[in-house]
C-alpha cells in the first residue's frame, strides 16, 4: 500500500460524493455516447461508438454552469508564499472560523465522524441527480452512492481504498486516492492548526472582504472566505495538482445554508452547538462540477467496524467452472457478439470494455417489455439525448447465463445508418463483469470462463495487474519505456490514446496534425498522430504503434475525463489486436499473449493491418483541411507528403477534390475523398493566397 493510500480519507462530503460518483458518471456517459475519434478521411458521422457525442450541447452547458464567486478576487494569492510570522490578527480569524462551526469539538465532529445522507447533482461527463450515504469514524469512511438507478460504494481508511460497481469489487485507483489526500489537505480542520500556531496564516482584504489563508501540508495557501461579520465560511479556495488532470487546478468550494444541530433533534443530530453547512457546490477552474443538498445529518452516530471493511473479492456465483467460446465478428475496426436477451432470439451486440454499462436499443426494450427506470441527460448527445435505466432479466452467452443486468435505454438510429448493420446493443462491464473474458482476434472468438483457475501464459504472454474506475479497466501501460500510467482498455476504440503531456513530449520524425475528435464527455477536441517508440503493458510490448494525443479543445474538462488533461490514456484496438486478451474481472488482471504474425505477410503489410492506418485515415497525400469563412482551406501539410512536395501552402482555398466542389461545411466529406488505396492518385484544385488556381495531382501514401 502507497503512503498516500494509508494517511486519506475523505474531507469535505462534496469531494467525496464528487470522486465516488465520478467513476459511475463516466461509466454512463461512455455506455451512452456515440462518437468514436474522428479521423481524417472520415466523416464527421463515421462510426460513433462509446465516446461522448456532439460538443453542442456540452458547450452550452458548460457556459451554463459557469458563475462568478466572490473568492475569485483572492486567486493571485493562490500560490503565494507562506509568511515568516502569523499575525495575531490570522490567529484571531481561524478562532472566529471555527467558533462558526461551533467549536473546537463540534468542528472535529462535522470532519472526522457521524453519517450524513443527502442529494447530489453531478453535471459532467453525465448530468445525473441521486442520492448519498456517507458514514465516517476513526479515520474511515465510506460512501454509499445511488445515481441513474445505479450504486457505487467506496471505502478508504489507513488499510486503503476499494469500490464497489455493480457488484464486482477492486481497490480504489491511485489517482482518485491521491484526489482524496489533496482535498484533506485543504478542508476545514486547517482552521485548527492555524489557531493553534501549527500552519502559518495570513489575512488578505480585497474589496472589503477579509479572507483567512492558511498554508497547510501541500500545494498553496487554502482560502477561506468568510461573510462580512465572520459568523460562517462562504467559500473554500485553493490551488494544487490534481491527479485526475494530472494539472493544476483552482478548486472552490462555496458553503450555505447554514444550520445548527441539536443532540436530540432527528435530522440534525450533532454536539450541541455545532453549525454545518447543508448545501455545498464544487467548482473546478470556473466550471461548477457538483451541487450536494443535505437532508439527515447525525455527526454523533457511531458504527462497527464492519460498515467500514473491504467487502468480499466478487459476488459472482460460486460454482462449478464453466467456459464458453463466441464468434467474434470483425466489422470495420469493430467486434460484434450474438447473444440471447431475455431468452429470447438471438441479437447483434457490440462487445466494449470501455462501456461502463451494457445499453440497448429503444426498440429492443419496447420489444422486450421493459419498465423503464430513471432518466438521465446524457452530455454530448446532441443536445442532451434522454437515456431511461432498466434491467434486462438475462443476457445468454451460449450456455453461460447472466441475470439481473443492468443497462441504458437508448436511441441507437445513428449507430446503425453510420456502421450499415442492425446493432441491437453494447455488452458493457455490466454485462461481463462476472467473468474472465478473453478476446481471440486472430481466430475470431470469445471466450467467456465463469469460476474458472487463472489463465495458464504462453511463451511470451504478459500477466498484470489492473485497477477500476467505475466499470472501465485502468491497465498500467509505459510510453516508449517511462514510468507506467494508468490507460482504459477500450475494445470499443480502434486506436490508442496517450495523455496530451506524453504525446508532446514523444521523440517522432513525422507527425499529422489537425486530427478531429469528440473527447469522452463530448467536447470537440483536435489530436495529433504520431509513431511512439514502443508501448508496453507489464513485459507484452509493441514497437512503432500509432497514437494520438489531444492539442486542442479539451483544457477546460473539470473532472479529467477528456484526453486533452489528466494522466490517462485509452488502449485501442491498434495495440490490442497483436495480442490475445483476457480481462480476468474477479482476479483483476490482464492477460496479453502474442499473436502470430500472418503467414506471407511482408513487415508493412502487417504494421498497416495491425495499425489500421488505412481504416481510420491516415493515407492519403498528407493535407489537412479546415472550414473557415465559409470554404475550405489548407490547415497544414504533413511533412514529406505528396502535398508537401507538391508545394501546397498552408491557407490555400481548395475547390474540389476528385471534381467535387467543397464547401466549408464539406471538409469532413473532403477527408472521406482525400484518403484511399496507397499507390493511388487523386486530383485536388485550390486557389493560391494570391488567387492563381491550378490543379494538382497528389499521391496517397502512409502518413506515419
Amino acid at each position: 500500500m502507497t503512503k498516500a493510500a494509508s494517511r486519506t480519507h475523505l474531507p469535505q462530503h462534496t469531494r467525496g460524493v464528487l470522486l465516488a460518483a465520478c467513476g459511475l458518471a463516466a461509466a454512463i456517459a461512455a455506455a451512452g455516447a456515440f462518437a468514436d475519434p474522428k479521423i481524417i478521411g472520415k466523416t464527421e458521422s463515421q462510426v460513433p461508438i462509446l465516446r461522448g457525442g456532439r460538443a453542442d450541447s456540452l458547450a452550452q452547458h458548460g457556459a451554463a454552469g459557469k458563475k462568478a464567486h466572490d473568492g475569485s478576487a483572492f486567486d493571485d494569492l493562490l500560490e503565494s508564499p507562506p509568511p515568516a510570522t502569523t499575525a495575531e490578527a490570522a490567529r484571531a480569524l481561524a478562532r472566529q472560523l471555527i467558533a462558526a462551526y461551533g467549536g473546537p469539538h463540534a468542528l472535529d465532529s462535522w470532519i472526522e465522524r457521524g453519517e450524513r445522507r443527502g442529494t447530489q447533482s453531478i453535471q459532467s461527463p453525465a448530468r445525473l441527480t441521486g442520492t448519498f450515504v456517507e458514514r465516517r469514524q476513526a479515520g474511515r469512511v465510506r460512501l454509499d452512492v445511488v445515481t441513474g438507478g445505479y450504486d457505487l460504494s467506496v471505502g478508504t481508511g489507513p488499510e486503503g481504498g476499494w469500490q464497489r460497481f455493480l457488484g464486482l469489487v477492486s481497490d480504489l485507483p491511485q489517482a482518485q486516492l491521491d484526489e482524496f489526500t489533496t482535498g484533506r489537505a485543504h478542508d476545514e480542520r486547517l482552521l485548527l492548526g492555524a489557531a493553534g500556531g501549527q500552519w502559518p496564516a495570513a489575512t488578505a482584504k480585497r474589496d472589503d472582504r477579509t479572507a483567512l489563508l492558511v498554508w497547510g501540508p501541500q500545494g498553496g495557501p487554502t482560502l477561506f472566505l468568510p461573510d462580512a461579520r465572520a459568523t460562517r465560511i462562504e467559500e473554500i479556495r485553493f490551488r494544487d495538482r490534481s491527479a485526475m488532470r494530472d494539472q493544476n487546478v483552482t478548486e472552490s468550494l462555496v458553503l450555505s445554508d447554514w444550520r445548527e444541530l441539536t443532540p436530540e433533534a432527528n435530522g440534525r443530530s450533532g454536539p450541541a452547538g455545532a453549525r454545518i453547512p447543508f448545501a455545498t457546490r464544487l467548482i473546478v477552474d470556473g466550471e461548477t462540477v457538483e451541487e450536494d443538498s443535505l437532508a439527515w445529518v447525525d455527526l454523533l452516530a457511531a458504527f462497527s467496524d464492519t460498515v467500514f471493511a473491504r467487502p468480499g473479492a466478487s459476488e459472482h456465483v460460486v460454482g462449478p467452472s464453466t467456459r464458453v467460446v463466441l464468434p467474434l465478428v470483425r466489422r470495420g475496426e469493430h467486434h460484434f457478439a450474438r447473444v440471447a436477451v431475455n431468452g429470447g432470439a438471438m441479437r447483434t451486440f457490440l462487445v466494449d470494455t470501455g462501456a461502463g454499462l451494457t445499453a440497448i436499443s429503444r426498440e429492443l426494450a419496447d420489444t422486450l417489455g421493459l419498465a423503464l427506470g430513471d432518466s438521465l441527460a446524457i452530455v454530448g448527445l446532441g443536445g442532451g439525448v434522454e437515456a431511461r435505466s432498466a434491467t434486462l432479466a438475462s443476457v445468454g452467452f451460449g450456455s453461460l447465463v447472466r441475470k439481473g443486468v443492468p443497462c441504458l435505454v437508448l436511441d441507437f438510429e445513428d449507430m446503425r445508418r453510420t456502421m450499415g448493420l442492425t446493432v441491437d446493443g453494447i455488452l458493457g462491464f455490466s454485462a461481463i463483469n462476472r467473468y474472465a473474458v478473453t478476446f481471440d482476434f486472430e481466430h475470431e472468438a470469445l471466450e467467456l470462463a465463469e469460476n474458472a483457475s487463472a489463465r495458464t501464459l504462453s511463451s511470451g504472454a504478459a500477466r498484470v495487474r489492473f485497477e477500476m474506475l467505475g466499470g472501465q479497466v485502468l491497465a498500467p501501460v509505459r510510453v516508449d519505456g517511462g514510468e507506467p500510467m494508468p490507460f482504459i482498455v477500450d475494445t470499443g476504440a480502434w486506436v490508442t490514446f496517450v495523455p496530451a503531456r506524453v504525446g508532446r513530449k514523444l521523440d517522432s520524425p513525422r507527425r499529422v496534425p489537425g486530427v478531429p475528435f469528440v473527447g469522452a464527455d463530448g467536447r470537440a477536441l483536435e489530436a495529433e498522430a504520431v509513431r511512439a517508440k514502443s508501448l508496453a503493458v507489464g513485459s507484452a510490448r509493441v514497437d512503432r504503434p500509432v497514437v494520438l494525443f489531444a492539442t486542442k479543445g479539451g483544457v477546460s474538462d473539470p473532472s479529467g475525463l477528456t484526453l486533452a488533461g489528466g494522466d490517462r490514456g485509452i488502449l485501442g484496438a491498434n495495440f490490442l489486436r497483436r495480442f490475445r486478451v483476457t480481462l480476468d474481472y474477479p482476479r483483476s488482471e490482464i492477460v496479453l499473449e502474442p499473436v502470430r504474425a500472418r503467414i506471407g505477410a511482408t513487415p508493412e503489410e502487417t504494421a498497416e493491418a495491425e495499425d489500421g492506418q488505412s481504416e481510420f485515415g491516415l493515407v492519403g497525400p498528407g493535407l489537412v483541411l479546415r472550414g473557415e469563412s465559409g470554404v475550405a482551406r489548407v490547415a497544414a501539410v504533413v511533412e514529406g507528403s505528396s502535398a508537401a512536395r507538391a508545394g501546397i501552402g498552408i491557407g490555400e482555398r481548395v475547390l474540389a477534390v476528385d471534381g467535387r466542389t467543397l464547401s466549408a461545411e464539406d471538409v469532413a466529406q473532403a477527408g472521406a475523398l482525400l484518403s484511399g488505396p496507397v499507390g493511388s492518385d487523386v486530383r485536388v484544385r485550390l486557389v493560391s493566397k494570391t488567387g492563381r488556381e491550378r490543379t494538382v495531382r497528389l499521391t496517397r501514401a502512409p502518413l506515419l
